[in-house]
C-alpha cells in the first residue's frame, strides 16, 4: 500500500501514535573487505549496467516521443473552448443513495468547478473504451474517450469532434455537459440577505475577457505519461461499479450514539433523527441504542455496564462478559463508553468484534472548554444551541464535563483518558474523523464552523473534536479515501453520523460511501 501523502490543514501531536509492542531492530551482518578480484567484477557489471541503461533509454526516448503524438488528449483546445464560454450546464445524474438531494436522482447546476476541470483535462490519457461498457465509446460517436481525474475522483469524459466535452461517466454519478451560447442561459444568482432582509453587501469578481496562458508542462511530465501509456498500451479502463457487496460474513451491527440524547428508552432497528439512512451490506441486522448521554459521563458504571449489555444481547455466542460476533458502530463520546467499558475490565471483546470509531474524543474535546468559559460569561446564544446538542448547554451537564480536553483536566482524569485509549488501540479496526468545522453544508455547517474557530484545538478538527484526539493511537499513515483503512476529509462532527450522506465531488467527503464498503 502506497504511503499516504500529508493530510492539509492537519497538525500531527508529538506522539500522534504509539507501537503496541517494541520494535527489534534487524542485526547487522558483517561483511570481508573486497579483494582485487571482486572489484573488478563489479566494475564489469557497472558498464553492463550502464550500457543497458543507455540502451533502454533510448528505446524508451523513441516510444515516449511515438505515443504522445499518436495519443495527444487535446486539451489545448478543450481549455480554449471552456475558457471562451459563457458558461456551462452540468446535469448529474447520481448512482448512489446518498447523493440525492431530496430523494431525486438528478440536479442540475451551473456554477462547475470549472478550474479543476482545466487542470484535469491537461493530465488527461485518451483510452481506447471502458471494459463492459461498450455503450460508452458507442455513443461518442466521432470523439475520444479521456480517463482523468476530476474533484478527486476518477471518470471517463467523452471528448466531441468539436473539442467540447460532452458527457462524463464516474463509480457515483455521471454527467451531462451543455456548453451555453448565451449568459443569459444561466440562472441568475440572488445576494443572500441578512435576517432583517438587508443584502449582503457581496464583491464583483471581475474576469478577464483573455484566456488565461496555457500551463506548459515539462518535457519530463509528458515522457513519465507517454512510458506509462506505454506500458498499459491495451488503452482500456475498468470501472467498478457502484455497489458494494459484502466482503467477509455478515454480522449483527450495534449502532451507539454520542452526547446530546436525553430520552433513554429500548433499543430501536433505525434511529433516523441521529444516524440518517445509514446502511452496510454486512450488517445482518441493525441495532440503534438509546441512552441518556446528558446526566452521565463516559465514565459512569451504569453506562458503561448499559454498554456491555446491549453489546452482549446483539452479539452473536457472547459468553461470560466476552462481546462475540459484533459490527460495532460508535459516535462521538459513543467511542470513550464503549473504550472505558474495556478499560474498566466491564466487558472484553473477542477477536470477531468489527469496531468502527467515527469522531472519537479520545482525549476529550477543547468545545467542551469553550461550554464552560461561554457559560460562565453569557453562554451560547440562539445561533448556536439548537443544532449543538454535542456540545451542550448552559449549565454543563455531566456528559459535557466529563469531555472536557485532557490537557486540562487533573492527573486522575488523564490517567483515565490513557487508558481508553489503550483499549481503542487494542480493539479498533476502522476509524474516521473530520478535518473541517463547516462540513458537508447542512444545518450544522455554520455553527460547528464557528465553534471550531472558537475552541482552542491543537490539530484541525470537526468542529467539536480535533484529529489529534480522533486518530490518537492509531497509524496515521492507514488514513485516507474510500478505499483506506481509516478514514479522513474536510467532514464535520454531524457528518460523520452520516445523517448528511455523501458530498457530490471527492472521495473524501463521502463517508457514508466508505463505511458501505469497508467490510
Amino acid at each position: 500500500m502506497p504511503l499516504a501523502t500529508p493530510i492539509e490543514g492537519v497538525t500531527a501531536s508529538p506522539n500522534a501514535y504509539a507501537p503496541l509492542g517494541p520494535q527489534e531492530s534487524a542485526s547487522e551482518q558483517a561483511f570481508p573487505p573486497p579483494g582485487p578480484n571482486t572489484r573488478q567484477k563489479r566494475l564489469r557489471w557497472v558498464a553492463v549496467i550502464a550500457v543497458v541503461c543507455g540502451l533502454v533509454c533510448v528505446a524508451v526516448g523513441a516510444v515516449a516521443v511515438t505515443i504522445v503524438q499518436a495519443t495527444d488528449n487535446g486539451h489545448k483546445a478543450i481549455i480554449t473552448n471552456l475558457q471562451l464560454s459563457p458558461g456551462l450546464k452540468f446535469t448529474l445524474h447520481f448512482k448512489r443513495a446518498s447523493l440525492k438531494v431530496y430523494g431525486l436522482d438528478e440536479a442540475t447546476i451551473f456554477v462547475a468547478p470549472r478550474h479543476q476541470m482545466e487542470s484535469s483535462v491537461t493530465e488527461s490519457r485518451v483510452i481506447d473504451g471502458v471494459e463492459g461498457h461498450s455503450e460508452i465509446a458507442d455513443k461518442c460517436v466521432g470523439g475520444t474517450l479521456l480517463s482523468l481525474t476530476f474533484a478527486g475522483e476518477s471518470f471517463v469524459f467523452c471528448n466531441s469532434a468539436a473539442n467540447e466535452l460532452a458527457f462524463a461517466v464516474g463509480q457515483d454519478m455521471d454527467i451531462s455537459i451543455e456548453y451555453l451560447a448565451d449568459p443569459s442561459q444561466l440562472d441568475s444568482i440572488q445576494v443572500p440577505s441578512t435576517a432583517n432582509e438587508v443584502a449582503l453587501d457581496c464583491p464583483s469578481i471581475s474576469q478577464s475577457s483573455h484566456p488565461e496562458p496555457f500551463w506548459t508542462a515539462p518535457p519530463t511530465h509528458f515522457l513519465g505519461r507517454a512510458f506509462f501509456d506505454t506500458l498499459t498500451s491495451n488503452h482500456i479502463l475498468s470501472i467498478d461499479g457502484f455497489t458494494c457487496g459484502c466482503k467477509g460474513a455478515k454480522k449483527p451491527c450495534l449502532f451507539v450514539h454520542g452526547s446530546g440524547e436525553d430520552a433513554a428508552g429500548p433499543p430501536t432497528s433505525s434511529f433516523s433523527s441521529y444516524w440518517g439512512d445509514v446502511s452496510s451490506p454486512c450488517c445482518s441486522s441493525s441495532t440503534f441504542v438509546h441512552w441518556d448521554t446528558v446526566s452521565q459521563g463516559w465514565d459512569d458504571a451504569a453506562l458503561q455496564h448499559e454498554f456491555c449489555k446491549a453489546a452482549a444481547d446483539v452479539a452473536t455466542q457472547s459468553s461470560s462478559g466476552v462481546i462475540g460476533s459484533l459490527i460495532l458502530v460508535t459516535h462521538s463520546m459513543g467511542n470513550v463508553i464503549a473504550s472505558g467499558a474495556i478499560a474498566s475490565n466491564v466487558c472484553t471483546f473477542s477477536n470477531d468484534v468489527t469496531w468502527v470509531s467515527l469522531a472519537s474524543p479520545q482525549q476529550g474535546s477543547q468545545a467542551v472548554n469553550l461550554l464552560q468559559q461561554k457559560c460562565r460569561d453569557r453562554g451560547w446564544n440562539d445561533f448556536l444551541t439548537v443544532p449543538l446538542s454535542w456540545a451542550g448547554y448552559c449549565p454543563p451537564a455531566r456528559a459535557y464535563l466529563s469531555l472536557r480536553h485532557q490537557s486540562t483536566v487533573n492527573r486522575n482524569k488523564q490517567a483515565a483518558f490513557a487508558t481508553v485509549q489503550w483499549a481503542r488501540q487494542e480493539h479498533v479496526s476502522h476509524a474516521a474523523c473530520g478535518v473541517s468545522g463547516f462540513g458537508l453544508k447542512s444545518i450544522y455547517s455554520e455553527p460547528l464552523a464557528l465553534v471550531d474557530k472558537m475552541a482552542s484545538h491543537a490539530s484541525a478538527s470537526d468542529g467539536l473534536v480535533d484529529f489529534n484526539s480522533c486518530s490518537v493511537g492509531l497509524n496515521t499513515k492507514d488514513f485516507g479515501g474510500t478505499s483506506s483503512k481509516h478514514y479522513v476529509g474536510p467532514l464535520n462532527h454531524a457528518d460523520l453520523t452520516f445523517r448528511s450522506g455523501d458530498g457530490w465531488w471527492g472521495d473524501n467527503r463521502k463517508p457514508l460511501k466508505w463505511f458501505q464498503c469497508l467490510l
